[in-house]
């Protein structure tokens, strides 16, 4: 029995967005009703796609981000984009945890709820649009690259992956990596062929190149990486950091 894990914050969204229309005087809102029937639809579709007769839905906590500790700026560039925010995205939540098995734990993203829960498991597949979830380790579906159908993810490309994203940074989130080091240098072109006993050295030598060293790397690549099982404590709740021990 194949467990479907979805990406709800994205199917809320969406279906919040496709509901709302903007004009020169302001939005538009449409039904709640309709809203509700869309994320019905969406996640009917999403484990029909990836042959799942169950799913799980994870979700943000809003209370707290624990990456906010490692870098306090962690996404803080989108606190001035709140008001274009969907109204009935905070409804749309709301309307899964009534309805669906959802899992939201104090201090995580969605996707980090999605990486404990694959956990290596082959029942279950991560439903994401989000190119963060290619730092996790086995079934990957993306909706919005059908074409591409579902993808398996080894350890090695996972953490090959992570590096490229601590080098590179990722605006939308709001975390740097190494500053003038692009996706088109040979740090990043290297680091995704490498093989695991190399891959930090060449993040290294990434941040090496504008005189930076392991401690901004270590920042980067933890705000980068998704939480697996074995970075998390069910029981207490602990976060536990990742390390570049971790890929060997």
């Amino acid at each position: 029995m194949r467990t479907a894990l979805i990406d709800a914050d994205i199917v809320a969204f969406q279906a919040a967005a496709r509901h709302e229309t903007w004009t020169d005087f302001g939005r538009t809102v449409g039904e709640l009703s309709e809203a509700q029937a869309d994320v019905d639809d969406m996640i009917d579709k999403l484990c029909a796609m990836t042959g799942s007769t169950r799913s799980i839905l994870a979700l943000t906590c809003k209370e707290k981000n624990f990456r906010k500790d490692i870098l306090p700026t962690y996404k803080s560039n989108r606190a001035d984009k709140a008001d274009r925010r969907p109204v009935m995205l905070q409804a749309m939540k709301d309307y899964m945890v009534l309805n669906y098995n959802t899992d939201i734990r104090l201090g995580l993203e969605g996707d980090d709820v999605l990486g404990i829960l694959q956990g290596g498991s082959s029942d279950t597949i991560i439903i994401s649009e989000d190119k963060d979830m290619r730092t996790v380790a086995g079934s990957l579906y993306a909706p919005h690259r059908p074409e591409v159908g579902e993808i398996e993810i080894t350890k090695l490309q996972a953490d090959q992956f992570l590096c490229w994203q601590a080098i590179v940074g990722d605006s939308t989130d709001g975390y740097k990596g190494a500053v003038g080091v692009g996706p088109q240098s040979l740090y990043a072109q290297e680091v995704l062929v490498a093989d695991a006993d190399e891959l930090w050295d060449i993040v290294l030598e990434a941040y090496g190149s504008i005189g930076e060293g392991e401690t901004e790397a270590l920042v980067q690549a933890r705000c980068a990486r998704i939480l697996t099982a074995d970075h998390y404590n069910g029981r207490t709740g602990e976060v536990i950091l990742w390390t570049p021990e971790d890929m060997l």
